[in-house]
């Protein structure tokens, strides 16, 4: 078991965010639970993984295609139904891209 801002903090460190220029936001992209006991993965943020994140029981979903773009505002469409899936199962979202992929041993 892990608070969300230690596994965010963690994360931080462990891949050096600020070492890189990424056109997408690397983090936690979507808040949910305080408290976050399982941890799901997968490469894209789709629909397909959504379900799969919630079928699971995880709380929190990484992966390395998250929402692209820093300034991020339009949720509409497909976007509308993944943001409120994970909303409404308090699961967040986490987004690791030009970092992940440098990592010599995860990447």
């Amino acid at each position: 078991m892990i608070k969300r801002t230690e596994l965010s903090e963690s994360l931080r460190q462990l891949f050096r965010y600020e070492d890189y220029e990424d056109y997408c936001l690397n983090g936690l992209q979507i808040e949910g639970k305080e408290t976050i006991k399982k941890i799901a993965f997968a490469v894209s943020y789709n629909l397909l993984s959504v379900e799969a994140v919630i079928e699971s029981g995880a709380d929190a979903l990484i992966v390395h295609h998250g929402v692209f773009g820093k300034n991020f505002f339009s949720v509409t469409g497909r976007e509308k139904v993944k943001v409120k899936a994970l909303l409404d199962a308090d699961i967040s979202l986490y987004g690791i891209h030009l970092p992940l992929d440098a990592h010599r041993e995860l990447g």
